[in-house]
This record gives structure tokens, C-alpha cells and sequence, in this order.
């Protein structure tokens, strides 16, 4: 039986005593493989065993080392930085109204700005670290606070995005800050000529290969909404008429750019949010979000790091004696000191993961004989007793009773300790096509080009993953023991709750 992270074996022909259990945070899995082996009173018979659930860690792995960073500094206890950049590039000022007093209007680019600099202020601002606001066209300045951000002061049309960027990074690297936020609509341009977003993927490609990233440390969140846009203005090109502008279309000849608008448009605008902390990040756009649709805004975010640090899940496995699947099994009985094998034939432990990862192999290594030995001992390696394979999307772990039950080590012989790794595939994205609407391969109204290729080059994904079963333990011939793994102290539940009785 299983409920809330509390996982129970069920046992056939045994009635469970009561259980005390605790409430714990959802999604939480609670290692209770031992808690399962001492459900059974000191002194009662062995009971028949037909389902186990197994907590595991899966640890993404990449095949390439991360990059070092040569320019590391130590960093300081406390963070001195907190940086909010702000595209203001011409077109960016096209998301303000043409007529109204100048810095009263209502904007969604200003509200989106406004609510970045509160929601990150009040996740990473402790110990009083100030936002510093930076502008980003053909260079990067301070600019005012959101709230007098004004048409008036987006001018140019260059967007060295990747200088708000690699400031961000050098940031991290030294220390000096650990969450920065970019409000842009993401077209790009370096060195004056346009590149559109994917001018961002090297510098943000450059920082996710860095172990800051890969070890779960830092995240990156790309969050959109769509806004009110009344368009950009020229003297010539394209003079204001009945409070519009019109759109700037950087991709096409010089003399078409400007393409007049029939009415008040809807555009995409961006928040590139990157932070040390998953929950902090997660906490900081699921706010923006939250917002925003109070608003009746439309808006979507996805953490595209969400696949670099170690999950907690687990294996729920069904055990059978072999060749003998869906059959009651009497080999493998538990009592309060472990498992135990009562008859010489092999019992399987099928366990499959229930979240859509593909199992790609698995093996099992027992613990080397030490370096050194004293005179007086004797190392008594254990046999072949459990095996692992990966069988369609389960891993088999194959154990041997017969050859559990023959080994007769001497008394002075430590336990043999038995390591299982599986490795994994990841598991296919729920984001994939979420970002359809917001994209397009050509430059359209209302989308943003070449978003989704971004996106794809940006969403961290791992070359595989490493699951890394409880330790099995074998103290003397006929039984091994499962490795509890206890919650460090900061997650142990504090309060007993409801009993369950069956």
C-alpha cells in the first residue's frame, strides 16, 4: 500500500499492523525500504513478501566534462548584486501607447518589468542587495526605475543582448550576484547586424556546460507574455496616425520595414531569468505568472534546466520466483533483520520507474576485496548472487537463493556490500511544442522567429541518467538487508499525523 510519500510492501496472507505515519511535502519520496523490513514485530515468522517500492536517486550524467572556468574567484558570503536589464532598443518602445501622458500609461512592458524587479527582489534580495536596473541597446547603461520607464527613452535599433549576458555570467562566476533577470522581445543584434534569438544560444550554451549548471546549482527560465503593442514611429517612414504606429520588421529590405498597423497589435515579450536555487526560480516566475494571468494576460514560462539535478522517485517492483510471473512466490520471506531465502531457486525483483524514463541497462558489482588485509583476515568474496538486466521498460534484479543459501563465509568475514546502477534515457519532454504558437520560421505578426530553435537548444538535456538502487547488504548466508536512507534533518517530518489501520 502507498500513501502520500510513505511506501508500504504488501504482504499476502498477513493482515499490517497499525501504522503511525507523517505528513511529508508532496512529491517527497521517503526511503522507508527498512521501515517496510521492521513492519513485522521481533519474534514473529518470517512473512511472504510479493511487492516492494524501492526510493532511488537519478542523477543526469553528460558525456562530455564541464567546463572549467579559469576565472573563478572565490566567492564572497553574500551576493552585492541583483541585476534587471531592459532591452530599449526603438521597438521595444512601440509596447507603450502613442498618446497619454508621457509615463502614465499602461504598458505591459512596464508591468512586466515591475513585477520581475519585485518578484526577484523578494526571493534573492536579503541582507538589503539593491536591483541595479541596466539598459541594453548598442551598449549597456544604467536606466531609471520601472516605473518611469517611458516611450521617450527606447532609442536605436541595437540589441547587444549578449552583452547583458556575458555581464550576467562574469556575475555568477565572481560572486558578485546570483539571480539576474533580461526583459527583452529577443531579437538581437550584434555587432549591428541582426541575428534574432538565437544570437543567444552561445553565451547561454557557454554558461549551461559550466558545473554551476550541470550540478543543479543554477537554473535558467524563459518565461512570454503577450502584449499590447501600438508600434514604433518614424518622421518619414512612418508618422503616427490615429494614435498607431507601425511594426518594425528588422528582416526585410530597408525601405518595406515599416509596416503600418490597423490597429492596437499583440506581441510577445520575454523574461530571461536566470538564479542560483530551482525552488527560488521556480518561486520567481510561477509569481510573474500568477500575475499575469490575474491580468487576463496570456503567458507562459518553462524552467529549461529543469533536468540537471538529481530526482528523487522510485522503483515499484513485483516479485516473482522466475518463470513464474503473476504466481504467488514462496522463496523470498521478510522478517525484522531482512529478507531471507527459504528454498534454492531464484526470485526476481521486476521494478519498473514510473515517469516516463526509458531503462537502457543495468549490472551489479559487489564491493573489491581491500588493498590491504591484515595477517589474520581472510577476504571471502561473495558469489554471483544477484544479477541485473534491463527487460523492455523494467529492471530485472535476479536473486539467486541457491547460491545465497550455499555460502558458508567464516564468522570474522565482513559484510559483502552489492551496488546496482541503472542507467536511463531522459524521458521525453511535456514542453515539447509549447512554444509553438510563440514561434515562427518566418517574420509574422504576433510570433517571434526561430523561438522554438532556441528553445530546443536551450532545454538542458542530459546524454543519460544514473539510478542509484539502496544498497544491498549481505551479513551471513540466507538473507540480505536493504540500506535505509534517511531524510537529512532539515526534511524529517516534525509532527506524527493520522494512523491507518487495515
Amino acid at each position: 500500500m502507498r500513501n502520500g510519500s510513505i511506501t508500504v510492501i504488501r504482504d499476502r496472507g498477513r493482515r499490517p499492523r497499525s501504522l503511525t505515519w507523517y505528513r511529508v511535502p508532496s512529491g517527497l519520496a521517503v526511503a522507508v525500504a527498512a521501515l517496510a523490513l521492521q513492519a513485522c514485530p521481533a519474534g514473529t515468522d518470517p512473512a511472504e513478501v510479493s511487492d516492494v517500492f524501492l526510493p532511488v536517486d537519478v542523477e543526469p550524467r553528460w558525456q562530455g566534462a564541464a567546463v572549467d572556468e579559469a576565472e573563478v574567484l572565490t566567492r564572497p558570503e553574500e551576493p552585492s548584486r541583483i541585476s534587471v536589464y531592459i532591452d530599449v532598443s526603438s521597438p521595444m518602445g512601440g509596447f507603450f501607447p502613442l498618446s497619454g501622458r508621457e509615463g502614465k500609461e499602461t504598458s505591459t512592458l512596464r508591468t512586466l518589468a515591475q513585477l520581475t524587479g519585485d518578484y526577484v527582489f523578494r526571493s534573492y534580495g536579503g541582507g538589503g542587495v539593491p536591483i541595479d536596473w541596466r539598459g541594453v541597446g548598442h551598449e549597456i547603461a544604467s536606466v531609471e526605475d520601472p516605473p518611469d520607464l517611458m516611450r521617450s527613452g527606447f532609442r536605436g535599433t541595437s540589441s547587444r543582448l549578449e552583452l547583458a549576458l556575458e555581464e550576467i555570467f562574469a556575475d555568477f562566476r565572481s560572486g558578485r550576484a546570483e539571480v539576474a533577470a533580461l526583459v527583452t522581445d529577443l531579437m538581437a543584434t550584434v555587432e549591428d547586424q541582426l541575428v534574432g534569438p538565437l544570437a543567444l544560444a552561445p553565451p547561454i550554451g557557454d554558461w549551461l556546460d559550466t558545473e554551476d549548471v550541470r550540478s543543479g546549482e543554477f537554473h535558467l527560465a524563459l518565461l512570454a507574455v503577450r502584449a499590447d503593442y501600438w508600434g514604433m514611429t518614424h518622421p518619414r517612414l512612418c508618422p503616427e496616425r490615429d494614435g498607431l504606429g507601425c511594426q518594425y520588421r528588422e528582416r526585410v529590405e530597408p525601405g518595406e520595414r515599416y509596416l503600418r498597423l490597423d490597429g492596437i497589435a499583440k506581441l510577445p515579450l520575454y523574461v530571461v531569468l536566470a538564479g542560483r536555487g530551482k525552488e527560488r526560480l521556480v518561486e520567481v516566475a510561477e509569481s510573474i505568472k500568477q500575475d499575469l494571468d490575474r491580468l487576463e494576460l496570456e503567458a507562459h514560462w518553462e524552467l529549461l534546466t529543469d533536468a540537471s539535478k538529481t530526482a528523487r522517485e522510485t522503483l515499484s517492483c513485483e516479485l516473482f520466483e522466475r518463470s513464474e510471473r503473476g504466481q504467488p512466490q514462496y522463496v523470498l520471506l521478510r522478517d525484522t533483520t531482512g529478507f531471507a531465502c527459504k528454498q534454492d531457486k531464484e526470485v526476481v525483483l521486476a521494478c519498473r520507474l514510473d515517469n516516463g524514463m526509458g531503462l537502457t541497462s543495468a549490472a551489479a558489482a559487489q564491493e573489491s576485496a581491500p588493498a590491504s588485509l591484515d595477517p589474520d583476515q581472510v577476504w571471502e568474496p561473495l558469489p554471483d548472487v544477484f544479477s541485473a538486466v534491463v527487460s523492455g521498460d523494467e529492471v530485472e534484479v535476479v536473486v539467486d537463493c541457491a547460491a545465497l543459501r550455499a555460502w558458508r563465509p567464516p564468522v570474522d568475514v565482513p559484510p559483502r556490500q552489492v551496488r546496482i546502477e541503472v542507467a536511463a534515457s531522459p524521458p521525453e519532454s511535456e514542453a515539447t511544442g509549447a512554444w509553438d504558437g510563440w514561434s515562427g520560421i518566418v517574420e509574422e505578426m504576433g510570433r517571434t522567429v526561430q523561438l522554438t530553435a532556441l528553445v530546443d537548444r536551450l532545454r538542458l538535456a542530459p546524454d543519460d541518467y544514473r539510478i542509484v538502487l539502496p544498497t544491498l547488504t549481505v551479513p551471513a548466508s540466507e538473507r540480505f538487508e536493504v540500506t535505509e536512507q534517511a531524510l537529512p534533518p532539515s526534511e524529517q517530518p516534525a509532527e506524527a499525523g493520522e494512523t491507518l489501520d487495515e
